[in-house]
């Protein structure tokens, strides 16, 4: 993880200074996704913000492949230009400012959703993995729900978990991190796992060290998990998928 004191600043800024530091770590993978996003940054004039370099990311919210980095980029840049973000643009300054996009390539961003044509990376045949909100029961707990209750609890912690990402968004759901938006409007893919108790608080623990979107009880019996993290952390914990 890498570190950023975030206190001083809004929720809202918090969030999107950790969406920001993701993609400047996948921007370090990736030589053409960093041109890009570092010419279209370069053209802001976000410069007098002053940065604060100790910014906590988690692995589990860096983008797995460059389409999905530029989907999240493109949102991201949509909200840093409509509106006064100071930590989060100035984290993206710090680190566009310094790099220098290579001199044969001719990028010309007009516009914030240019990034993928221009890239040529928004390929006709390559799918986004879907993005799923996924939900931890405690074994023991589960085997004593009837269907009627397990639906009714995982409604109840996945409406918790979106609109916890709702407030962050100032309520505008078009300003929802992509994956939870579109879980929200296009297909609530949802995983259920069992577990042990243990293994749950360890997930709890993991996503409070990691500043990870979540919902639990005050029982750790049952955990609800953000569709904008990737299913590897959940699933990593080698919970057992319900079918």
């Amino acid at each position: 993880m890498q570190k950023t004191k975030l206190s001083t600043f809004s929720k809202t800024d918090q969030n999107l200074t950790v969406q920001a530091a993701a993609l400047i770590l996948f921007a370090r993978q990736d030589k053409e996704f960093a041109e890009c996003l570092a010419a279209f940054v370069q053209k802001q004039t976000w410069f007098d913000c002053k940065a604060d370099h100790a910014v906590e990311v988690s692995k589990h919210l860096v983008a797995t492949d460059r389409v999905i980095a530029v989907r999240n980029a493109n949102w991201l840049l949509q909200i840093l230009s409509e509106g006064d973000h100071p930590q989060a643009q100035a984290t993206l300054s710090a680190w566009a400012k310094h790099y220098e996009s290579p001199k044969d390539v001719a990028i010309g961003i007009i516009g914030i959703m240019i990034m993928g044509p221009t890239l040529g990376i928004v390929e006709k045949t390559k799918k986004k993995k879907k993005a799923h909100l996924q939900i931890v029961i405690e074994k023991n707990f589960y085997e004593s729900l009837s269907k009627a209750e397990l639906v009714e609890l995982c409604q109840k912690h996945s409406q918790e978990i979106i609109a916890k990402e709702l407030r962050l968004a100032g309520g505008q759901v078009f300003k929802l991190h992509p994956d939870t938006a579109e879980w929200l409007l296009d297909e609530p893919a949802t995983k259920i796992f069992v577990d042990t108790k243990e293994n749950i608080c360890e997930l709890k623990k993991t996503l409070e060290i990691e500043s990870l979107h979540y919902v639990s009880d005050v029982n750790n019996k049952i955990i609800a998990v953000s569709p904008s993290i990737n299913d590897e952390l959940v699933e990593d914990f080698g919970g057992e998928l319900c079918k």
